[in-house]
């Protein structure tokens, strides 16, 4: 799984960095932050799509638990 994730991770970083540095190109500063705040408003949400799947004592050892919400 390990390395599944850092190759799942590459794919994305280059295809980011594609979408954003080759299709966009900002013109000014304010396009250029318009850009980061979409960056991070994405990146919040994807933290909080990975907070809401695990349980909460999941980093410390294996568990049986239910994540924060149970989509079943």
């Amino acid at each position: 799984m390990i390395g599944l994730h850092g190759l799942l991770v590459g794919c994305g970083e280059i295809l980011g960095g594609g979408l954003f540095g080759f299709i966009t190109k900002p013109k000014t500063s304010s396009q250029r932050a318009l850009m980061v705040l979409v960056g991070f408003i994405l990146q919040i949400i994807y933290y909080y799509s990975v907070f809401v799947n695990f349980p909460s004592n999941a980093s410390s050892d294996e568990t049986k638990e239910k994540p924060y919400f149970d989509f079943k």
